[in-house]
């Protein structure tokens, strides 16, 4: 058997913190425990990266995964126009976080891809959110063998609708074919494959995907790679295959894909992809997704009369409270907001000569325990800095707010000085943060929160004198938004769903909760959301 040049590659994303590494970390493990490599092929594993690993974050990849992993920048593969970025539309009823990074992946996947590639015979393509389980070590040769030219472990419909409306006339013209009869959604998963490299590199088929990746519309109608790709495989005629065998966890869509190459398979992915197309697929999928909506309203509504909202104030407590303390400030003195995050307050600010300072580490991922935001965007802030160094001179401001960040802070004590040095005489702090809080934007989390006696305690050691303390919520409330977490946490940490008369008791639970909050006498002292400060310093 021939001697083949294998290239085992994914395009993965930079974090700003390492421990967000460890689903690829984890990705690399099983592909060193579970792909076995025949001696008489050479292998290289590849990772493409926007520019953004640094060094330091490739290093500890590398040193946690038992291959030599080679790095390649393809930045330049995701630079465009501002005007391009500004053109891009949105399909309403669906969520586009990071989108702009999903336009170029797809564009990088599509074309770019196979110029890095082209000294390899074949490439398995494995995304750092699949886990391979199980793989046929003959894979490689079998293909060689039987001159296959694309190995795919399921097909798959294409299901974005602007993709559907403008992807196959531009094809036709693209491909200068009679018809569309190619697009016909038997499309292969993308995120696990193998391809024969040349084929993509064949001049024909490498200039018109060129002609693809190149034009805006790929980026502004959002095509994804799988329709582009499963199109020139089904009009070149090109010989697809199901993987030998393959068994992978795809984290990402949280299932479990077991393929073999087999008849029985082949018939089952032609009548998936069918039964998918079909008139009456859409119309019961679409009247399952009614019949959901209408039973999580009907949910809401029960729950909202059974217990009347109960722990579910702390956020609109603490925003209505901060809402009217900005409005009371006098129009067009500065603020600085301090760990400003994603500046969301800024809409508060309009009549204030408003700045926003932040430290910019927090990426959404965090190192995955907790609760994270998934995404995180710092373009509005100013100044990124420690908030306790802030470049700024002695008195610059005549207000300061800082709102749900100390319990982020390794010592807020420094935080205070910090605000005393830039903050005018007489000018005031806003300051909130929980009582006690769950886990979050960790590793960035180092206290669940603080009592009012630490702000009468310090404060007036940093010269400032409280002039409010609004201590948000109580006992019964701080429980009852806790036992409405109950399913989500449940269903998070022990892999169990509450049934109905689990969900029953919870109403129950909450109904009580809400009886007993109705007349509360001061339960806040001993447990609530978290303290709401107005100061001035002295």
């Amino acid at each position: 058997m021939k001697n083949l040049k294998i290239g085992i590659v994914a395009l993965v994303r930079g974090y700003n913190n390492f421990e967000s590494y460890d689903q690829l970390i984890q990705r690399n493990k099983y592909l060193y425990e579970n792909v076995k490599l025949k001696a008489n092929h050479d292998y290289s594993y590849i990772l493409f990266h926007e520019g953004n690993i640094s060094l330091e974050g490739q290093e500890y990849i590398q040193e946690k995964t038992k291959f030599e992993i080679e790095f390649i920048d393809v930045k330049t593969c995701f630079e465009i126009s501002q005007k391009l970025e500004d053109a891009a539309l949105k399909e309403s009823g669906r969520e586009y976080a990071d989108d702009k990074g999903y336009r170029l992946m797809c564009r990088f996947n599509t074309f770019y891809i196979w110029s890095y590639v082209k000294k390899f015979d074949y490439i398995l393509r494995v995304d750092e959110d699949c886990l391979i389980e199980k793989f046929d070590e003959n894979q490689f040769d079998i293909m060689y063998k039987s001159k296959i030219d694309f190995c795919v472990s399921q097909y798959s419909i294409e299901t974005h609708s602007y993709t559907n409306s403008s992807l196959p006339s531009f094809l036709v013209k693209n491909l200068n074919a009679n018809d569309d009869s190619f697009y016909n959604h038997k499309f292969p998963y993308t995120n696990v494959y193998i391809s024969r490299v040349n084929f993509w590199l064949e001049p024909e088929i490498n200039k018109k995907l060129e002609n693809i990746a190149l034009s805006d519309e790929q980026y502004i109608y959002r095509w994804g790679d799988l329709p582009i790709l499963g199109s020139y495989l089904n009009y070149f005629k090109s010989k697809v295959v199901f993987f030998n065998f393959l068994q992978y966890k795809h984290l990402s869509h949280g299932n479990n894909v077991k393929i073999k190459n087999s008849m029985l398979n082949s018939i089952y992915q032609i009548i998936k992809v069918s039964v998918m197309l079909s008139k009456s697929y859409y119309m019961l999928k679409k009247l399952y997704l009614k019949s959901k909506l209408n039973l999580q309203n009907f949910r809401l509504t029960i729950n909202k009369l059974v217990t009347k909202e109960i722990g579910t104030k702390n956020g609109s407590n603490r925003e209505g409270w901060l809402k009217i303390k900005l409005s009371n400030l006098e129009s067009g003195i500065s603020i600085l907001d301090a760990g400003a995050g994603e500046a969301q307050y800024k809409t508060y600010c309009s009549h204030l000569k408003y700045t926003s300072q932040d430290i910019a580490k927090y990426d959404g991922q965090g190192d995955g325990h907790g609760l994270q935001t998934k995404t995180r965007d710092y373009s509005e802030i100013d100044i990124i800095s420690d908030i306790a160094n802030i470049p700024l001179d002695n008195e610059s401001f005549d207000a300061i707010m800082c709102i749900e960040v100390f319990e982020h802070l390794t010592n807020p004590l420094d935080a205070l000085k910090e605000f005393n040095r830039i903050l005018k005489s007489g000018g005031m702090l806003i300051l909130t943060a929980p009582f006690n809080s769950l886990t979050h934007y960790a590793p960035y989390h180092f206290s669940t929160g603080f009592t009012k006696y630490f702000y009468e305690h310090h404060l007036k050691e940093f010269e400032f004198e409280i002039i409010e303390l609004v201590e948000n919520g109580s006992y019964f409330e701080y429980l009852a938004q806790e036992a409405r977490r109950l399913s989500s946490v449940g269903k998070q940490y022990s892999n169990k769903k509450l049934n109905f008369f689990e969900k029953l008791i919870s109403l129950f639970y909450l109904r009580t909760l809400n009886k007993l909050s109705k007349s509360d006498t001061g339960s806040k002292d001993i447990l609530n959301f978290g303290i709401q400060i107005l100061a001035q310093k002295k």
